[in-house]
């Protein structure tokens, strides 16, 4: 059933708002099937089969089973569209499977995928993924600091830094799938000008111009997966501190207090000259050679290009 189908596979990155784009707009697409959503308990057993292609090791991976199982969640009459983040970075919970391994699987998977990948600059994504890391991990109590220079100082250990180097990821996936079916687009658009954004990714994806101005108005006002508030780190101080009244706290009141917590003031942090001139030099000249080979107007949102003089 796959061969006859057409896929799109989105693969990220993190904080470039895939969430909003898999909630509120890529379900809703017409003729497409939508694989690898937000882990809920419906959607539970496909977050299963995403995890087989990043978790599993060469010993455990099964292809012939994979594709068994994919076509439990396909319709008949239409194409497909997969979205994972995890593919653009790796298994961030096992490392278990790196990024060049599951771009081949992809590929062996779905040779003839198209395959569209969203880009931030790295300034900004990369304090973005300390913040949602402050977010999610309830034990995780470094600064942002300790945690720039650990991982400045670790480059050969799993880290964000080898992450956001896009030239190489891209080149990946354009020997693989071909530079013709590779879709970039950047998140500063994304936030700047819906409409340019979407329309480029719609007619990406083969969709009418009927089809375009439908779905432009399903992502109005739409921001999932914020950035932490000071109040969300306060209450997780507390709920570490005071335990035992956790266990006594009716449900629906910890989820009404979380939920208000979410809305206060953005927790914020800043680059120093050092981190700023340290990020710049890192991704300059991987930045200048995407540019140049994609005509990405990546100087408009300030990617770090200072090397080239751009």
């Amino acid at each position: 059933m796959i061969d006859k189908k057409e896929v799109f596979i989105h693969i990220g990155y993190p904080k470039t708002a895939t969430t909003t784009l898999q909630n509120h707009f890529f379900k809703n697409l017409n003729g497409f099937d939508l694989i690898g959503q937000p882990l809920t308990r419906e959607n539970s057993d496909m977050q299963k089969f995403i995890h087989k292609i990043t978790d599993s090791e060469a010993l455990e991976y099964d292809e012939e089973k994979i594709k068994e199982e994919l076509n439990h969640f396909l319709t008949d009459n239409k194409n497909i569209i997969i979205s994972e983040e995890s593919f653009s970075t790796g298994s961030s919970l096992s490392g278990r499977v790196d990024r060049v391994q599951i771009a081949k699987r992809l590929k062996s998977l779905f040779h003839n995928a198209k395959i569209i990948l969203v880009l931030r600059e790295q300034k900004s994504i990369v304090k973005s993924y300390y913040l949602q890391k402050k977010k999610i991990d309830e034990y995780f109590e470094m600064t942002f600091n300790e945690w720039f220079e650990y991982n400045k100082n670790n480059l050969h250990k799993e880290n964000v830094f080898q992450y956001f180097n896009y030239y190489e990821i891209v080149g990946v996936y354009e020997e693989l799938f071909g530079k013709d079916n590779i879709k970039l687009l950047c998140f500063e658009e994304f936030k700047t000008d819906k409409n340019i954004f979407l329309n480029n990714l719609l007619k990406f994806c083969g969709l009418s111009k009927l089809d375009i101005e439908k779905h432009i108005s399903s992502l109005d006002h739409k921001h999932d997966n914020q950035t932490v508030t000071k109040e969300l780190i306060r209450l997780k101080k507390l709920n570490k501190k005071f335990s035992f009244f956790k266990k006594i706290i009716p449900q629906k009141i910890k989820n009404l207090i979380t939920k208000k917590a979410k809305y206060g003031e953005k927790l914020e942090v800043l680059l120093s000259e050092d981190q700023i001139n340290f990020i710049n030099s890192l991704y300059s000249d991987s930045n200048y050679n995407l540019m140049t080979s994609y005509k990405l107007q990546l100087y408009k949102y300030n990617y770090a290009l200072e090397k080239q003089n751009v």
